[in-house]
């Protein structure tokens, strides 16, 4: 779907449709940003309540915006205390794109920036002349969302792809879909290339299945290096040595993690616990499917309740920064050069 918007139809298909409805993710862009009410429930409220409530859903929400709202916004928006943990926020006067983008599904490009006479739902006699397109293509979808990475790289939407031998299940576009993503600053794991259980092979065995999905990979990127494993089963090998250190048919194994099935957040580095090569992991599941204690928004509920048992970086590499309470579970051997501080 593509196509073309203006005025009130952007207000109804974007904040009263699109957004209102996100279920995962919510991504927005403005020049300008001040405070605007939208329909609820019969009644004019906050487009922050609006977020507030999607926060609630466990919604991931950004927003990139050129400068500082007003006094109502702020007004509003210490209203409501879980936007400060909730909402990511980047200012940055550089910023002129208007955009939208929800669940990476659905994006908004257009010259309406968030207020109140542009996205809001302000009468046709107060509110600006706009346009824009709005579309579920997922090509643009794409390239919007790309921009926000390339441009805004604290906003990083990389990942790591650990690919089952079929490599997405489309041979045509292989290498086109490996090189998009190494390029773009996505990471290639290892899978083992027959999902084996390497609990159950030997050493020679293992390191068979180890470096035949390297070798797979390197058929089309000849010069790749893994770096990292997801455990097929999150089964372990008996000998996990191999993978730091092992070899098989001239190929080397390099592995600078693994991961297990487990369904924790990871600790922090400088935690005694961690370790590098048996990490835990989160499922991403659908929110629909994540109705137990262990999937992706459980933990961010859990964390959004219990904010102090996040671990928190303070944006300098050189320093680590830790709650008092924390203090004993600092593995000083791990920190390097780096500065301790408690707070």
């Amino acid at each position: 779907m593509l196509r073309f918007v203006t005025d009130r139809q952007i207000y109804e298909q974007v904040i009263g449709t699109a957004v209102i409805g996100a279920r995962r993710q919510l991504w927005l862009a403005t020049a300008d940003l001040k405070d605007l009410y939208v329909e609820k429930n019969g009644r004019m409220a906050p487009f922050l309540e609006v977020l507030s409530d999607l926060i609630l859903r466990n919604v991931e929400i950004r927003l990139l915006h050129a400068r500082e709202p007003g006094p109502r916004f702020r007004r509003d928006f210490d209203r409501y205390p879980n936007l400060i943990g909730g909402l990511e926020r980047m200012l940055c006067p550089r910023v002129h794109l208007k955009c939208a983008v929800v669940d990476g599904q659905f994006a908004y490009v257009g010259s309406a920036n968030l207020t109140g006479a542009g996205l809001g739902a302000k009468s046709p006699r107060r509110r600006n002349f706009e346009s824009g397109i709005v579309t579920t293509d997922a090509g643009i979808v794409e390239q919007v969302m790309e921009q926000f990475d390339r441009d805004y790289p604290d906003f990083n939407v990389t990942a790591t792809f650990y690919v089952l031998s079929n490599i997405f299940g489309q041979d045509e576009y292989i290498q086109d879909k490996l090189t998009y993503l190494v390029e773009n600053g996505y990471d290639i794991g290892n899978h083992t290339a027959n999902h084996a259980n390497l609990s159950e092979l030997d050493d020679q065995e293992a390191l068979k299945e180890l470096t035949g999905h390297i070798s797979l990979i390197r058929e089309y990127l000849p010069e790749y290096e893994q770096s990292s494993i997801a455990l097929p089963y999150g089964a372990e090998p008996k000998n996990p040595a191999i993978f730091t250190g092992g070899s098989y048919d001239g190929i080397e194994v390099r592995f600078m993690a693994s991961l297990l099935v487990g369904a924790n957040p990871a600790p922090a580095p400088c935690d005694y616990s961690f370790d590098p090569l048996r990490l835990p992991r989160v499922q991403a599941l659908d929110p629909s499917l994540d109705t137990g204690d262990s999937g992706i928004y459980a933990w961010i509920q859990y964390f959004m309740e219990n904010p102090e048992r996040r671990y928190c970086s303070d944006g300098n590499p050189d320093v680590v920064t830790v709650p008092k309470h924390m203090i004993d579970r600092v593995d000083h051997s791990k920190l390097g050069d780096k500065e301790l501080k408690a707070y």
